[in-house]
């Protein structure tokens, strides 16, 4: 049975005002630090990866609506997140 938009919007609201959020700890899976529409088929995501500190800038990653399904259209990579990938640089 689907979830009632009140039972779901509960659900969501406790997830949120958790104590154990996952941005104050060090999580070993890419955190949400925003996530949004820009537009109806456009929608914007930031996330913190594994080992990555609050002060550095997080990952963007933008979808879009399209043919019936959503699709990468454009990953940024912050420079720090590319300097730990290639080490031998």
């Amino acid at each position: 049975t689907p979830a009632t938009p009140s039972t779901s919007t509960a659900r969501s609201s406790r997830a949120r005002t958790s104590s154990a959020c996952p941005c104050t700890t060090a999580a070993p899976f890419p955190v949400i630090v925003a996530a949004g529409f820009c537009t109806p088929t456009q929608f914007d995501l930031h996330l913190r990866a594994p080992g990555q500190d609050a002060d550095e800038e997080p990952l963007h990653v933008r979808l879009v609506f399209r043919a019936g399904g959503w699709q990468v259209m454009r990953v940024w990579i912050p420079q720090d997140l590319m300097d730990r990938a290639s080490p031998g640089s």
